[in-house]
């Protein structure tokens, strides 16, 4: 059972992709129990929820500048379990974009949540510890539903400090792509003497970030007419 001091957010994104030229539907469904459950139904009494919706739409636009609501933001409460669930759902025009020789369409998919929530020092060379929240899990799962099969592929990495555990993993099967990134606190602070170290650790977080699907246009536009 999770203890209340505890804090553990789950976020999901699932991006819809009909075609390559139609806009993307992305709904996002974030899961916050235990300390972080306590925090959010406070917050969704005091806080203009139009302007929350707002404000998360203009956070998007930096990964995906043609981005717009389609509907305001939607909270349940189950009070008995002490979980709280917010469900935002949005349209992305131009998700695919072409690389520099034109010859690819691209889609990049980044863990957008989990990257704004870890913790980053203000200073390498302390003096005093780096106070880290504990304890707290933060996961974001990504799913992409694409119009074609794609092939299959399958990756996992896992790197570990006194102060954390990460875990990622990606698998790509049919027409859907699933990604899965997992960060917990294993201690409340990084000792001054080690936050260069753990910076550099949280470096090696940072760069599994993103996952990117690339097909030739040429190549696809041929197998269509076929």
């Amino acid at each position: 059972p999770l203890k209340t001091t505890e804090g553990l957010v789950t976020v999901e994104d699932t991006y819809t992709v009909p075609d390559y030229t139609s806009p993307v539907t992305l709904e996002i469904i974030s899961t916050y129990q235990g300390s972080l459950a306590d925090y959010y139904r406070y917050f969704r009494h005091i806080a203009d929820m139009p302007r929350y919706t707002q404000q998360m739409t203009g956070f998007l636009a930096r990964y995906y500048p043609k981005i717009k609501s389609l509907a305001p933001v939607e909270w349940t409460d189950d009070r008995e379990h002490n979980v709280v669930t917010s469900r935002l759902r949005f349209e992305v025009q131009d998700f695919w974009t072409t690389n520099s020789s034109q010859k690819h369409r691209v889609i990049e998919v980044y863990p957008w949540a989990l990257a704004d929530r870890l913790p980053r020092p203000d200073t390498i060379d302390r003096k005093f510890s780096f106070a880290l929240p504990h304890p707290m899990t933060v996961s974001q799962n990504t799913t992409v539903f694409l119009p074609k099969d794609w092939p299959a592929s399958k990756d996992a990495d896992e790197i570990n400090d006194d102060t954390f555990v990460f875990k990622m993993a990606t698998e790509t099967s049919g027409r859907r792509v699933d990604l899965h990134y997992e960060w917990r606190t294993l201690a409340d602070a990084v000792p001054a003497g080690r936050v260069r170290e753990w910076n550099r650790k949280m470096g090696e977080v940072r760069a599994t970030f993103g996952y990117r699907l690339q097909q030739n246009i040429r190549l696809a536009e041929a197998v269509k007419r076929k």
